[in-house]
């Protein structure tokens, strides 16, 4: 009589967690067996995140996340398209079943986010010497909608001579549509922060630096530039 009442108490905590009707917490699969207990190599690891309201998200390894509700009946975990027995279930132990394998999970912890380093604020320019030689456009963007691409006026590239040329000129900006040699706009002077530029049109850019980057403002439109080998 009392070996069945000791057989009874060790029994009843297995009782209670199959019984429980929730999960909790994140769940990494560490372990995959076959229906034979043999242990089988896998890379599709599979990641579980228990969530309120006994809803759950389902992923694996380089692959798409799934969300849905599960339920827990019968000692079976529920979770829609995927049906499991649970073997054991503890803080420090998953333990799944389908008809192709037994999965073990271990609890884990999502590592926090790497966090960008902050950019560094954008300095004007006030010498032409300090931006001087050849520089490339590598992106744009536009404080407005653009309802159609420029090309003609669109800067491509922006030249910046060591001194002045013999016009007095300390440059030249080519659009996405001009010649090799044959850019439109000469830049004579800088001043203030602004590079003034003549030729088939007036132009005036707020001219700035940030590292290795130079950044040229017009109106709504932002150009930023490198230096590329070549």
């Amino acid at each position: 009589m009392k070996t069945l009442v000791f057989l009874a108490a060790i029994a009843l905590p297995a009782v209670a967690q199959a019984q429980s009707n929730s999960l909790s917490g994140n769940w990494c699969e560490s372990k995959r067996t076959d229906s034979h207990g043999a242990y089988m190599d896998f890379r599709d690891t599979i990641k579980i995140q228990f969530l309120n309201n006994n809803e759950y998200t389902w992923m694996k390894k380089n692959g798409f996340i799934y969300r849905g509700t599960y339920k827990i009946e019968n000692g079976a975990l529920d979770m829609g398209s995927r049906y499991f027995k649970i073997v054991r279930q503890s803080p420090e132990r998953l333990v799944l079943r389908d008809d192709a394998a037994t999965y073990e999970f271990q609890p884990y912890t999502e590592a926090a986010p790497n966090r960008l380093p902050e950019e560094k604020a954008a300095v004007p320019v006030s010498e032409a010497q300090m931006i001087a030689g050849k520089w490339k456009v590598f992106k744009g963007t536009s404080a407005e909608t653009i309802k159609e691409l420029d090309l003609a006026n669109r800067i491509k590239t922006v030249m910046i001579f060591d001194r002045p040329d013999a016009q007095g000129d300390i440059g030249y900006i080519s659009g996405g549509k001009d010649a090799k040699n044959d850019p439109s706009w000469k830049i004579n002077r800088l001043e203030n922060g602004i590079l003034y530029c003549n030729g088939k049109t007036v132009r005036l850019f707020e001219v700035s630096r940030r590292d290795k980057e130079l950044i040229l403002k017009e109106g709504a439109m932002t150009y930023f530039l490198k230096q590329f080998s070549e």
